[in-house]
């Protein structure tokens, strides 16, 4: 072999030498940038993960406080219960009473309903479960469902149905389950609008307008404003009836007036809500600062709860003990198994709704809590 042969041969040796090392950096770039976003990733979901644990410690630390609250309340500001314990009745000759009777009887019955606790969001400051390839919640199919609604409206008649969750449209059959039950109930439907806009347009055609309300929830985690404004409009111009809400959550809360703005513009409807639980060693809505305070009265949000959380702990809600009440009666609280309570504050369950002759009790009964603190039941009291 002559040298200029074995000059060649070393040099390309020499040039696929240097490729193996110009590929194998490059790997290495790769594997450094994957690293390195598996690292942001990690520490988001951990901050993520250290505000949920913070939540529920929060959140169980509430219901001990309100239970010693309830406590004060009954001794310091509520009146006291009568000495015996049968249920109060309405003077039948009270014409107030008797006209408020009639109007809560008009009213249809309503079941607010969560068929599924997982979510397709996994946002910091909700406590909804991931999503799961073998639902554990998840108990009865749509068809399921559907049937056991089904025979709500043969006894009752139309009823206004809130599905709720979790994701109520996480499962791909609960599209169908919608539309169907719109021509029996009016349904109003609690979703992020995380399907995409060929199936809100199937809901949009094949549902009962009349009776269809989405509810959308904006969350800036895990969409963006464009994406989720172009599915309110397809909603809109299908002549669905659409509000949307968002969570004023603190690390986003400066971002609020001008998401408030873009809805405007387009002529959609949206309202903010306080958010109520732990973020960075803060407890809201009670720390609200007053800047904080002030972006959300721009935002018409509930800025007059944190309010008047923040200047005045004393709460003077009336007393509730022994009002007859028509939840149970026109109102019910349906879990993923279909167990049913009166209300979601009462945890005693009195029946299933795929139980074989399950039924509603005929009259009101009397209210079991010292306080009803939950505005949504309030039209419910006889009194």
């Amino acid at each position: 072999m002559t040298d200029d042969r074995r000059l060649e041969e070393l040099e390309r040796k020499l040039e696929r030498l240097l490729a193996g090392q110009t590929q194998q950096q490059e790997r290495l770039n790769r594997i450094s940038r994957d690293l390195g976003q598996l690292r942001n990733l990690i520490e988001t979901r951990s901050k993520q993960f250290d505000n949920k644990i913070q939540y529920v410690i929060h959140r169980l630390s509430v219901a001990e406080r309100l239970k010693g609250l309830r406590r004060k309340l009954s001794q310091r500001f509520l009146r006291k219960p009568a000495a015996s314990s049968a249920a109060p009745h309405p003077a039948s000759d009270d014409p107030a009473l008797a006209k408020k009777k009639q109007e809560i009887e008009s009213l249809p019955l309503e079941i607010s309903l969560v068929m599924n606790w997982e979510c397709t969001y996994h946002c910091s400051y909700c406590f909804a479960q991931k999503p799961l390839e073998r639902s554990e919640f998840r108990k009865h199919s749509a068809e399921e469902w559907e049937e056991a609604l089904l025979s709500i409206y043969r006894k009752h008649g139309k009823c206004r149905l809130i599905l709720t969750g979790g994701e109520p449209l996480f499962y791909p059959d609960a599209v169908d389950l919608v539309i169907r039950l719109s021509r029996h109930h009016h349904v109003s439907v609690g979703t992020n609008l995380w399907v995409d806009k060929e199936t809100l347009r199937r809901i949009a055609l094949e549902a009962d307008l009349q009776n269809l309300m989405i509810s959308s929830s904006f969350h800036l985690e895990h969409t963006s404003i464009d994406s989720f404004m172009e599915k309110c409009l397809l909603l809109k111009e299908h002549g669905v009836t659409n509000w949307s809400s968002a969570v004023a959550y603190p690390e986003y809360l400066a971002e609020m007036p001008g998401i408030k703005n873009h809805f405007e513009e387009k002529g959609l409807g949206i309202s903010f809500f306080p958010y109520i639980g732990l973020c960075n060693g803060r407890d809201f809505p009670d720390e609200y600062s007053e800047e904080e305070l002030g972006i959300l009265r721009r935002l018409d949000g509930w800025h007059a709860i944190a309010e008047h959380s923040r200047r005045s702990k004393k709460i003077e809600l009336p007393s509730t003990k022994g009002v007859l009440c028509y939840a149970g009666v026109k109102f019910i609280s349906v879990d993923p198994k279909g167990d049913v309570r009166r209300c979601m504050p009462v945890e005693r369950v009195f029946g299933n709704l795929f139980a074989e002759g399950f039924s509603l009790p005929g009259a009101p009964s009397p209210c079991p809590l010292d306080v009803c603190n939950c505005e949504v039941y309030w039209k419910y009291h006889l009194k």
